[in-house]
């Protein structure tokens, strides 16, 4: 565990702005990584903070920074405390409920329990929603899924300068320019061969100034879709001077089925990792197909399989968060 990890990971609570952080670091030995802990305690303790680890396990340890009287102030509000004594803890005393969350967490090796969010000064308002909705029907994204008082998140949300958000792959803002998913640095699937890598720079100046630029990545080998009939792809004047060992996906528009059509192409295109056909016997079979499938659909997804269609690329997150919202402020007008 490394000041650097600290700084990175807990900056917002280190600067007074959040009651706790969590992050997860290697720990190959426990002893060493507690006797780190204790000569960071050292330090941290006249300053109003403290750090124990949360879980050890596997050579991972996860660790919690906290401001313990924040904590406690969080843990005793009235919401809190209900919440609490919902999940099975015993009172709402920052220790005795500190030693109930590690218990559980140990017994939950994959993820986390929902109330987490309260050790973390997640509004009580919001950790309840999160766990009723079952993820579903919050008002808006930030750093956390907003269920409550939108008007205060947004506030609390504005003090951060910038905030670096993971999982989603491709590069998007979230709201406003300085909430971002910086997506990731290669395509790791045909769905995602129109989009555009880059890798985000952001420059922290003084309070409230951020500068972010984004620079291009382009990899050797870039994968890409190409369509065409087999004599097309396969004419020199189509496809010489272009990067023939791009990873590519091919859809071929024949009617009639190419005999070894995969190894043929590869002579030419040598890295071609998958080949479809997309003509009237292909369309039919899935026309055929599609009843069967669309009742399996939510209605988000109807949405998405259109806008895709109509604008040749996929919605993103955030779009996709709107639609799902207007879609259940539909239903509970119709329930009404």
């Amino acid at each position: 565990m490394s000041e650097y990890q600290i700084i990175r990971f807990c900056a917002p609570t280190l600067a007074g702005l959040k009651t706790a952080s969590l992050f997860c670091c290697d720990a190959p030995d426990e002893a060493e990584l507690l006797g780190q802990l204790r000569h960071w305690n050292t330090s941290l303790a006249p300053k109003g903070l403290r750090m124990l680890p949360l879980r050890i396990w596997n050579g991972r340890a996860l660790i919690y920074l906290y401001r313990p009287k924040a904590l406690a102030r969080d843990l005793a509000c009235e919401d809190a405390a209900c919440l609490l004594n919902g999940s099975g803890y015993d009172g709402t005393e920052p220790s005795g409920c500190l030693r109930c969350l590690m218990d559980r967490l140990q017994c939950q090796k994959d993820g986390f329990p929902h109330e987490i969010g309260l050790f973390l000064g997640y509004p009580p308002e919001d950790v309840r929603g999160f766990i009723e909705n079952e993820t579903r029907n919050y008002k808006f994204t930030g750093y956390w899924k907003v269920y409550g008082d939108e008007e205060r998140s947004r506030a609390l949300f504005d003090k951060f300068d910038y905030v670096a958000l993971g999982h989603l792959h491709s590069p998007q803002k979230v709201g406003r320019d300085t909430l971002r998913y910086c997506g990731t640095p290669l395509k790791y699937s045909f769905s995602e061969a129109s989009q555009h890598k880059s890798v985000t720079f952001v420059e922290l100046g003084e309070k409230g100034s951020v500068t972010i630029a984004a620079e291009p990545l382009v990899p050797r080998h870039d994968l890409r879709e190409l369509r065409g009939s087999y004599m097309e792809l396969t004419d020199r004047r189509n496809y010489e001077g272009t990067a023939l060992d791009d990873y590519l996906h091919i859809t071929l528009t024949d009617e009639q089925d190419i005999p070894e059509a995969l190894a043929r192409l590869r002579v030419i295109y040598p890295n071609l990792m998958q080949l479809d056909y997309d003509n009237r016997r292909t369309q039919t079979r899935q026309e055929l197909d599609a009843p069967a499938k669309a009742e399996q659909k939510t209605p988000l997804e109807h949405f998405a399989d259109f806008y895709q269609l109509q604008n040749n690329q996929p919605l993103t997150h955030e779009q996709a968060a709107f639609c799902q919202q207007l879609i259940e402020n539909i239903w509970k007008e119709e329930d009404a």
